[in-house]
């Protein structure tokens, strides 16, 4: 496998600009493909080295099969479930994940709603929109 093809790396869901940045700052071709579908992916060459993805699709053996040179999956948020990762690292992929990647929208988020209800906006709202 030639030094290329072992760098090669597919991004499938939507992420920051800084990630394909800093990745390709250590060395990775990266393409982001948020079009794919799990048959998509599968019918790719196999010559990819890493895969970043959300929940696009489900990365399961036979999916791993057809990508015999892959060598990382990061799932992009908390969670792994979408990702057989037990028979990933069996074949030599590690897998990754980036769980505290959102912390600072959701304690924004919870902060919101706390206000929210604090000041019973939802029910202004309502009362606003039915003209009461």
């Amino acid at each position: 496998m030639s030094e290329s093809v072992k760098r090669k790396v597919i991004i499938v869901d939507r992420t920051a600009p800084s990630l394909q940045e800093g990745l390709r700052a250590h060395g990775y071709d990266c393409e982001t493909r948020t079009d794919l579908t799990y048959d998509d992916f599968c019918r790719m060459e196999d010559d990819l080295y890493g895969l970043v993805i959300r929940s696009r699709f489900r990365v399961d053996a036979p999916l791993l099969d057809t990508k015999r040179h892959l060598r990382f999956i990061v799932r992009l948020g908390s969670g792994v479930e979408n990702i057989d990762t037990e028979y990933a690292e069996r074949h030599g992929i590690t897998c990754m994940s980036t769980p505290e990647g959102n912390a600072q929208s959701v304690a924004e988020h919870a902060l919101g709603m706390l206000m929210a209800a604090l000041r019973h906006i939802a029910r202004a709202d309502h009362e606003v929109r039915d003209g009461a």
